[in-house]
Protein backbone atom coordinates (compact mmCIF):
# COMPACT_ATOMS: atom_id res chain seq x y z
CA UNK A 1 0.00 0.00 0.00
CA UNK A 2 2.75 2.49 0.96
CA UNK A 3 4.62 1.79 -2.28
CA UNK A 4 1.42 2.45 -4.27
CA UNK A 5 0.91 5.78 -2.49
CA UNK A 6 4.54 6.72 -3.26
CA UNK A 7 4.06 5.87 -6.91
CA UNK A 8 0.88 7.94 -7.01
CA UNK A 9 2.74 10.86 -5.47
CA UNK A 10 5.44 10.58 -8.12
CA UNK A 11 2.78 10.58 -10.83
CA UNK A 12 1.46 13.93 -9.61
CA UNK A 13 4.80 15.65 -9.07
CA UNK A 14 5.42 18.73 -11.13
CA UNK A 15 8.77 19.03 -12.85
CA UNK A 16 8.30 22.80 -13.13
CA UNK A 17 10.64 23.88 -10.33
CA UNK A 18 11.40 27.17 -8.66
CA UNK A 19 15.03 28.08 -8.08
CA UNK A 20 16.31 27.92 -4.52
CA UNK A 21 19.97 28.15 -3.64
CA UNK A 22 21.66 25.63 -1.39
CA UNK A 23 23.41 26.78 1.74
CA UNK A 24 20.77 28.89 3.47
CA UNK A 25 20.66 26.72 6.60
CA UNK A 26 22.39 28.70 9.40
CA UNK A 27 23.42 25.52 11.24
CA UNK A 28 25.44 24.41 8.23
CA UNK A 29 26.94 27.89 7.91
CA UNK A 30 28.09 27.57 11.53
CA UNK A 31 29.79 24.26 10.74
CA UNK A 32 31.48 25.75 7.67
CA UNK A 33 32.80 28.67 9.74
CA UNK A 34 34.85 26.43 12.05
CA UNK A 35 38.37 27.28 10.89
CA UNK A 36 40.58 24.96 12.97
CA UNK A 37 40.94 21.74 10.90
CA UNK A 38 41.31 19.61 14.05
CA UNK A 39 38.15 21.06 15.51
CA UNK A 40 36.32 20.52 12.21
CA UNK A 41 37.43 16.88 12.01
CA UNK A 42 36.15 16.17 15.53
CA UNK A 43 32.81 17.93 14.97
CA UNK A 44 30.31 15.12 14.38
CA UNK A 45 27.35 17.18 13.16
CA UNK A 46 25.28 15.53 15.89
CA UNK A 47 22.72 18.33 15.76
CA UNK A 48 21.76 17.31 12.20
CA UNK A 49 19.58 14.32 12.92
CA UNK A 50 15.96 13.25 12.50
CA UNK A 51 13.39 14.77 14.80
CA UNK A 52 9.61 15.16 14.83
CA UNK A 53 9.94 18.92 14.26
CA UNK A 54 11.49 18.50 10.79
CA UNK A 55 9.02 18.70 7.91
CA UNK A 56 9.60 16.52 4.82
CA UNK A 57 10.93 19.62 3.05
CA UNK A 58 13.35 20.27 5.92
CA UNK A 59 14.66 16.70 5.68
CA UNK A 60 15.32 17.02 1.95
CA UNK A 61 17.03 20.39 2.34
CA UNK A 62 19.19 19.23 5.26
CA UNK A 63 20.38 16.25 3.23
CA UNK A 64 21.08 18.26 0.09
CA UNK A 65 22.87 21.03 1.97
CA UNK A 66 25.05 18.45 3.71
CA UNK A 67 25.86 16.77 0.38
CA UNK A 68 26.63 20.14 -1.25
CA UNK A 69 29.51 20.48 1.21
CA UNK A 70 30.15 16.77 1.62
CA UNK A 71 33.69 16.77 2.99
CA UNK A 72 33.21 19.46 5.65
CA UNK A 73 33.93 19.34 8.48
CA UNK A 74 35.44 15.92 7.65
CA UNK A 75 35.49 13.47 4.74
CA UNK A 76 32.00 12.22 3.77
CA UNK A 77 30.31 14.16 6.59
CA UNK A 78 27.48 15.08 4.21
CA UNK A 79 26.88 11.46 3.29
CA UNK A 80 26.85 10.55 6.99
CA UNK A 81 24.19 13.20 7.69
CA UNK A 82 22.17 11.92 4.73
CA UNK A 83 22.36 8.34 6.07
CA UNK A 84 20.99 9.52 9.43
CA UNK A 85 17.84 10.66 7.63
CA UNK A 86 17.41 7.35 5.76
CA UNK A 87 14.39 5.40 6.99
CA UNK A 88 14.96 2.08 8.75
CA UNK A 89 13.78 0.24 5.60
CA UNK A 90 16.16 2.30 3.47
CA UNK A 91 19.06 1.65 5.87
CA UNK A 92 18.40 -2.08 5.81
CA UNK A 93 18.68 -2.04 2.00
CA UNK A 94 21.60 0.40 1.65
CA UNK A 95 23.55 0.20 4.92
CA UNK A 96 25.74 0.06 6.83
CA UNK A 97 27.23 3.55 6.44
CA UNK A 98 30.34 2.33 4.55
CA UNK A 99 28.12 0.66 1.93
CA UNK A 100 25.89 3.74 1.75
CA UNK A 101 28.96 5.92 1.12
CA UNK A 102 29.96 3.71 -1.82
CA UNK A 103 26.42 3.91 -3.22
CA UNK A 104 26.31 7.71 -3.01
CA UNK A 105 29.72 7.89 -4.71
CA UNK A 106 28.41 5.75 -7.61
CA UNK A 107 27.60 7.45 -10.96
CA UNK A 108 23.85 7.72 -10.27
CA UNK A 109 24.25 9.71 -7.04
CA UNK A 110 27.72 11.29 -7.39
CA UNK A 111 26.24 14.50 -8.90
CA UNK A 112 24.65 15.17 -5.50
CA UNK A 113 28.10 15.59 -3.98
CA UNK A 114 29.30 19.19 -3.97
CA UNK A 115 26.51 20.37 -6.29
CA UNK A 116 26.25 24.13 -6.81
CA UNK A 117 22.50 24.77 -6.56
CA UNK A 118 19.17 23.02 -6.06
CA UNK A 119 15.76 23.82 -7.51
CA UNK A 120 12.86 22.33 -5.60
CA UNK A 121 9.59 21.19 -7.16
CA UNK A 122 6.29 21.12 -5.33
CA UNK A 123 6.36 19.02 -2.17
CA UNK A 124 3.47 16.53 -2.21
CA UNK A 125 2.25 15.08 1.09
CA UNK A 126 -0.47 12.43 1.37
CA UNK A 127 -0.91 11.14 4.90
CA UNK A 128 2.41 9.68 6.05
CA UNK A 129 3.98 9.74 2.56
CA UNK A 130 5.74 12.64 0.84
CA UNK A 131 7.62 13.19 -2.41
CA UNK A 132 9.46 16.08 -4.01
CA UNK A 133 11.40 16.57 -7.21
CA UNK A 134 14.72 18.37 -7.01
CA UNK A 135 16.90 19.49 -9.91
CA UNK A 136 20.56 19.94 -9.01
CA UNK A 137 23.04 22.11 -10.87
CA UNK A 138 26.54 20.67 -10.83
CA UNK A 139 29.85 22.50 -11.41
CA UNK A 140 29.72 21.89 -15.19
CA UNK A 141 26.35 23.65 -15.33
CA UNK A 142 24.52 20.41 -16.12
CA UNK A 143 21.22 19.87 -14.32
CA UNK A 144 20.27 16.48 -12.91
CA UNK A 145 16.91 15.49 -11.43
CA UNK A 146 16.02 13.39 -8.42
CA UNK A 147 12.75 12.43 -6.75
CA UNK A 148 12.91 12.15 -2.96
CA UNK A 149 10.38 9.78 -1.40
CA UNK A 150 9.82 10.04 2.35
CA UNK A 151 7.59 8.55 5.00
CA UNK A 152 6.68 9.55 8.53
CA UNK A 153 7.91 6.84 10.86
CA UNK A 154 5.62 5.17 13.38
CA UNK A 155 7.17 3.85 16.58
CA UNK A 156 10.79 3.33 17.50
CA UNK A 157 13.34 6.02 18.27
CA UNK A 158 12.33 8.03 15.20
CA UNK A 159 8.61 8.05 15.96
CA UNK A 160 6.83 10.81 14.01
CA UNK A 161 10.05 11.67 12.12
CA UNK A 162 10.05 12.18 8.36
CA UNK A 163 12.77 10.01 6.82
CA UNK A 164 13.88 9.24 3.28
CA UNK A 165 12.75 5.90 1.83
CA UNK A 166 14.45 6.40 -1.51
CA UNK A 167 15.85 8.79 -4.08
CA UNK A 168 15.22 8.17 -7.77
CA UNK A 169 17.17 9.69 -10.66
CA UNK A 170 15.06 11.11 -13.48
CA UNK A 171 15.77 12.60 -16.90
CA UNK A 172 15.63 16.40 -16.85
CA UNK A 173 13.87 17.88 -19.87
CA UNK A 174 15.94 19.74 -22.44
CA UNK A 175 14.59 23.13 -21.27
CA UNK A 176 15.99 22.50 -17.76
CA UNK A 177 19.18 20.63 -18.68
CA UNK A 178 21.61 23.60 -18.91
CA UNK A 179 21.65 26.78 -16.87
Amino acid sequence: MGRCVSLLLITFLLIDVSKSEVGADPTLATVASVSDPHERKNLKLDFLKPGPNHSPGDVIRIQLQALADNDHPYENAGIEVTFRFASPANKSATGPLERFIRMVQSPAYRPMLNHKAASYGELRIEGNQAAQTVVLTISSGERIGYIFILSKQEGGICNKCWMTDGVLLFEVGEELRKT
